[in-house]
C-alpha cells in the first residue's frame, strides 16, 4: 500500500481498479475498506487543483469503465456518455471536500467527505440523470452475510460503514506512529457490523420457513431481443409463454411472472382485452381462475388535454404516450398497469432540460424513445392473497422505491427484466446480485424473471434458492412465504442519506462562516 501511495503515478488509478476488483462479479469486496485510501492520499500530494482534479477523473474514469464498459452492448454511443458523465458527477464531492479543507484544519473539514460522498449518492438516486449502479454499499451483494442490517440502513449504511473504514485506515498509514486507540476503533468499527449481521443472519430464519402451499411459476423464454423478439409474431411469442406455463402448471400454482417486454407491441391498453393476438391469454386465465399473470408488455395510450413533455408523441394527428408496462392478468377481473417509473436515462427517457437532443437519443437501447411512466408504485392483488410489487428491470436498484411499493401493501416482489440487451457480460450477474439487496432491505421474498436470465427465486436473507442460467429457455416453479412486515429501511427509507445531506450543507456553511465572517 506505501509504494503506491507514494507512488504518484499509480495514484492515477489505483481507486478506479481497486474498486473494480471488489465489485461484483469480480467479488474481492473487502478492497472496498482501502479503495478510497489512494484518493485521500493524493488530496495532501497533488496541490496544484487541475492535477489533483485529472486524479479524481481518471480514477473514477477507470472504476466505471472497468465495471460498466458492457453498456455499449446497448448502445455504444450512450455508453460513453454515461461514463463519461457519470466520472465527472463522482468527482464533485472531492472537490467540495479539498474546498472545505481550505476553510479549515479542523478534524470536521477531514471528516467532511464522508458527507459529501453520502449526500451525492443519496442525490444520484432521484434526479433526471439518476444511475446509483455504483453506490458504495451494492459492493456486498454478492457477500449477503456480512450485510443483514440493511433491512435497516439499506444500501447507505453499507457507504457510510465503507467510507469511515477508509478514512480510519488513512489517518492510520498517515501517521508513523501507532495509534492504539485508532486501532481499536478501526478493529470495532470493522468487527461489530459483521457480527451484527451474523446475528440476524440467525433471528431471521424463521423468514425462510414456507408454509404456503401456493407456488409461483417464473418462465424465462431466452428470446434473444436483437433477432427473435423481432422476428417473431405476437401470436409465436405468446404461444411459447403459454406452452411453458401450461408445462409447468400445477393445482398450487397461484401466480405467473413473465418478463420485462415479453410481448412487444405498442397497443393502446384499452384495446388489449379485444386485440386478437391478446386472445388466448384471456382464455389460459379464464381456465385457471385462480391464477394471477404478471407480464411485460410495451403499451401506449392516447394522450388527453393538451401537449406537454417530449414524452407525448404525435402520428397522425394523435397525440400518444409509449410505456415500459407491467400487466397483472386474472380471470374475471380489468387488467390493471404499471408503468415504469425509474427510466433509464438516454435509453428510455431524457432529462427535460436536454429535450433539444430528443433526435439524437431515440434510439438509445432496448426500448426507443422517452417514454411515459407512472407516478407512483402500483401493488398488484390476487384473490389468493399474493399482493405483487411489479419492479420493472432498472427500477431494481433503487432500495427506497421498491421500499415504497411495501409501504402500499407488497407482500411478495416480482423482478421483470430484459437483461438480454447487454449481452454476456458481467451487466445480468451485477443486475441480479443487487436483487439480492432489495430481498434484505424489505425482508420479503423476491421472485426474478429474466427474458434471458438470470431467473431467480430469493430468500428474504438474501440467498439464491433457485435459479436458471444465462441463455437458456427455462421455468422455474418454486413456493414462497408471503411476509406483510415491513423493515425500518421500507418504512423511512435512506434516511442515512437525507441526514448526511443536511449535515453536509451544515458542515460547508459553517466553516465557510467561520473563516470569512467571524475571523476575529
Amino acid at each position: 500500500m506505501k509504494s503506491i501511495l507514494n507512488n504518484r503515478l499509480l495514484l492515477f488509478f489505483a481507486t478506479g481498479l481497486l474498486f473494480f476488483l471488489s465489485w461484483p462479479v469480480v467479488n474481492f469486496s473487502v478492497l472496498a475498506f482501502v479503495a478510497f485510501v489512494p484518493l485521500l492520499f493524493a488530496e495532501q500530494k497533488f496541490k496544484n487543483v487541475w492535477a489533483y482534479s485529472l486524479v479524481l477523473y481518471t480514477n473514477f474514469l477507470v472504476w466505471n469503465v472497468l465495471v460498466t464498459w458492457w453498456i455499449k452492448n446497448a448502445s455504444i454511443e450512450g455508453a460513453i456518455g454515461a461514463i463519461l458523465c457519470n466520472a465527472a458527477l463522482m468527482c464533485l464531492p472531492w472537490i467540495i471536500y479539498r474546498i472545505t479543507k481550505s476553510l479549515s484544519k479542523t478534524n470536521l473539514a477531514d471528516y467532511s467527505i464522508i458527507f459529501y460522498w453520502l449526500a451525492f449518492e443519496y442525490l444520484h438516486l432521484d434526479w433526471e440523470l439518476s444511475w446509483s449502479w455504483l453506490n458504495l454499499g451494492n459492493v456486498f451483494s454478492n457477500t449477503t452475510f456480512l450485510i443483514q442490517w440493511y433491512e435497516y440502513t439499506g444500501v447507505l449504511g453499507g457507504t457510510l460503514w465503507i467510507l469511515v473504514v477508509n478514512y480510519l485506515i488513512y489517518q492510520l498509514l498517515q501517521n508513523n506512529k501507532f495509534n492504539k486507540k485508532k486501532v481499536y476503533l478501526l478493529s470495532g468499527i470493522l468487527i461489530i457490523p459483521a457480527l451484527a449481521s451474523l446475528v440476524l443472519l440467525q433471528t431471521n430464519k424463521e423468514l425462510t420457513k414456507v408454509t404456503k402451499k401456493e407456488n409461483v411459476i417464473i418462465v424465462q423464454p431466452n428470446e434473444d431481443p436483437y433477432t427473435e423478439k423481432f422476428r417473431k409474431s405476437e401470436a409465436e411469442l405468446i404461444d411459447e409463454l403459454l406452452r411453458l406455463t401450461e408445462s409447468n402448471l400445477d393445482e398450487n400454482t397461484a401466480l405467473v411472472i413473465w418478463p420485462e417486454t415479453a410481448i412487444p407491441a405498442n397497443l393502446l391498453e384499452d384495446e388489449i382485452s379485444s386485440n386478437m393476438y391478446y386472445q388466448p391469454i384471456f382464455e389460459f386465465a379464464r381456465k385457471h381462475p385462480g391464477l394471477m399473470i404478471v407480464t411485460g408488455i410495451n403499451s401506449a395510450k392516447i394522450w388527453k388535454g393538451e401537449k406537454k413533455g417530449f414524452s407525448v408523441r404525435s402520428d397522425h394527428g394523435m397525440d400518444y404516450e409509449v410505456f415500459n408496462t407491467a400487466m397483472k392478468i386474472e380471470a374475471n377481473s380489468p387488467s390493471e398497469f404499471y408503468h415504469k417509473n425509474k427510466l433509464v436515462p438516454g435509453v428510455e427517457s431524457l432529462p427535460s432540460w436536454l429535450g433539444f437532443l430528443s433526435d439524437v437519443f431515440s434510439d438509445f437501447g432496448g426500448t426507443s424513445g422517452t417514454l411515459g411512466r407512472s407516478e407512483e408504485p402500483l401493488v398488484f392483488k390476487s384473490r389468493k392473497g399474493f399482493n405483487v410489487a411489479p419492479v420493472i428491470c432498472y427500477e431494481s436498484i433503487y432500495g427506497e422505491y421498491v421500499g415504497s411499493f411495501i409501504n402500499k401493501g407488497a407482500n411478495l416482489i416480482a423482478v421483470i427484466t430484459n437483461d438480454g440487451w447487454w449481452g454476456d457480460t458481467p451487466g445480468y450477474k451485477q443486475h441480479l446480485s443487487y436483487s439480492r439487496l432489495r430481498a434484505i432491505e424489505s425482508r420479503k421474498w423476491l421472485v426474478r424473471s429474466a427474458n434471458t436470465g438470470i431467473s431467480a427465486v430469493i430468500d428474504p436473507l438474501g440467498n439464491i434458492l433457485e435459479s436458471r442460467g444465462w441463455n437458456q429457455q427455462a421455468v422455474i416453479r418454486h413456493t414462497v412465504q408471503l411476509n406483510e412486515e415491513s423493515t425500518i429501511y421500507t418504512k423511512f427509507g435512506d434516511w442515512i442519506g437525507k441526514i448526511a445531506f443536511v449535515l453536509g450543507i451544515f458542515i460547508f456553511i459553517y466553516l465557510f462562516t467561520c473563516k470569512y465572517f467571524l475571523k476575529k
